[in-house]
């Protein structure tokens, strides 16, 4: 992975994408103290994304991230998520299901788990520790993928806003 400690300036190894029907987003590299981070933020409607795709050179390769989540609304219309999002791909670069970490509004039902995506809700507001055993969650939550055929992930640092009537 490039540039995982957010050291050098978001444009080594991270490509930005934003999709803003309405409302404002950001996507920013903060310093605190002596470490770097990535601030994604998306209010109103549309998604703002960090992402990174990285060749897999093992099935039990281990990802480890430290993240804070935060997903609010202030009005019943609109629905919020935060997540950092692992993608397996495969060869050509087909999406083949996802894990994602993440923390949202009780209205959120975009994201479901299935054969195929695995979700792991995790609270607002506070720094936590992660560590993902690419194998082991394919085995364990995602029988709908073909291990075999991951041969690349990507990775996504998502903001995600909509509203239920349409932008």
């Amino acid at each position: 992975m490039a540039n995982g400690d957010f050291n050098e300036p978001l444009n080594v190894g991270w490509h930005k994408r934003a999709v803003n029907y309405s409302g404002d987003y950001r996507i920013e590299r903060i310093k605190e103290g002596e470490e770097y981070y990535a601030r994604i933020y998306k209010d109103a409607c549309g998604y703002a994304q960090l992402e990174q795709k990285v060749m897999l050179t093992r099935l039990s390769s281990l990802l480890s991230f430290r993240a804070k989540f935060f997903a609010n609304s202030n009005n019943e219309e609109y629905a919020s998520a935060g997540a950092v999002v692992i993608e397996y791909l495969n060869r050509e670069m087909r999406k083949l299901g996802a894990t994602y970490f993440c923390s949202r509004t009780p209205n959120f039902t975009d994201w479901q788990n299935s054969a195929t995506l695995h979700l792991y809700e995790v609270p607002n507001g506070i720094w936590r520790e992660f560590s993902l055993n690419i194998g082991e969650e394919l085995k364990n939550y995602l029988p709908g993928i073909p291990k075999e055929e991951v041969k690349f992930i990507k990775i996504i640092l998502l903001a995600y806003c909509t509203q239920e009537s349409g932008c």
